[in-house]
């Protein structure tokens, strides 16, 4: 019986090859067709197509701009087949800027989006992390794959946006800080969900008794007396409670919260993890958060 199931197992498995999109002489149009008609691939969450092939009046054109309404946030995607060169992470940044100074944007979050074939060997990589450092940049590096005769698509997260909109927009330890009160976020979100991030206010407290909560424009983070300590950094929206903390070991706990379980909804490898809590009702799951905010607060705010 036992073979048997092996066997139907093996039965199952198949072997992919990555190849080159030229070498199948597919161009970049392919790739940005097979984007929109399901945009989901590129795992940014629940994101639709607002435009593509976006005209500037100054030249150019953004190739794909996704907006998810859940998060609040506009992405700007830069597409090219290939190693990524200089003239494509300028333009990323470029238009990223342009939609930024959009007043008609201004309720968004706008994070700028490369994607390439190869990234992590690029000469331009070194520019790439800087800039990521700098600005909410996603980084993707995509992958044709050849599997039993059919054609499918990869992306590999090298940088996530999302991290850094707490820093431009919410004002992090790097940059200026937008203080605002509990009451002010209590008049945005519903009470539901005031009271999830308020139960997970509390267990991310629970590294340090000298730790408190720190209401800012764009989420909720924590401070040591007058210093910001954003180890974690909680962000109400109106259907769930999006939380990003700084950990090492992003791999091994983005697969114990996933088995929670816990929506991931993002991270940069071996920086940060993101995922989605929509229960105040925490209940066992409180443990394994408990563990979570102990690890990384000891990272984060060594010897206090």
């Amino acid at each position: 019986m036992a073979s048997a199931r092996r066997a139907k197992s093996d039965s199952e498995f198949v072997a992919s090859t990555r190849v080159a999109l030229r070498d199948l002489h597919l161009p970049e149009s392919w790739l940005e067709r097979k984007i929109r008609e399901n945009p989901t691939i590129l795992e940014l969450g629940n994101v639709k197509i607002v435009s593509f092939q976006r005209k500037y009046k100054k030249g150019g054109r953004a190739d794909l701009i996704l907006l998810d309404e859940e998060s609040s946030i506009l992405y700007c995607a830069e597409l090219m087949l290939d190693e990524v060169d200089e003239s494509h992470i300028v333009r990323c940044v470029e238009y990223w800027l342009t939609e930024t100074r959009k007043p008609s944007n201004k309720d968004w979050f706008v994070v700028a989006v490369l994607a390439a074939e190869s990234i992590r060997k690029s000469r331009y990589f070194p520019v790439i992390e800087f800039l990521s450092q700098k600005l909410p940049l996603t980084v993707l590096e995509v992958a044709a794959l050849k599997v039993a005769g059919h054609t499918t698509l990869t992306f590999t997260r090298f940088f996530d946006g999302q991290d850094q909109i707490d820093q431009v927009e919410g004002g992090d330890e790097e940059s200026g800080r937008i203080d605002v009160d509990k009451k002010y976020w209590a008049n945005k979100r519903p009470a539901e969900i005031i009271r999830t991030a308020e139960s997970l206010a509390r267990i991310f407290r629970s590294p340090s008794k000298q730790l408190r909560v720190t209401y800012l424009q764009g989420f909720w983070g924590f401070a040591l007396g007058e210093k910001p300590k954003n180890f974690v950094t909680i962000a109400p929206k109106q259907k769930f409670v999006n939380v990003r903390v700084r950990i090492t070991d992003t791999k091994g706990w983005s697969e114990r919260l996933r088995k929670a379980p816990f929506e991931i909804t993002g991270g940069t490898p071996g920086r940060s993890v993101r995922f989605r809590v929509t229960d105040h009702h925490i209940g066992k799951r409180g443990k394994l958060l408990r563990q979570l905010a102990e690890e990384a607060y000891s990272e984060r705010v060594p010897g206090d």
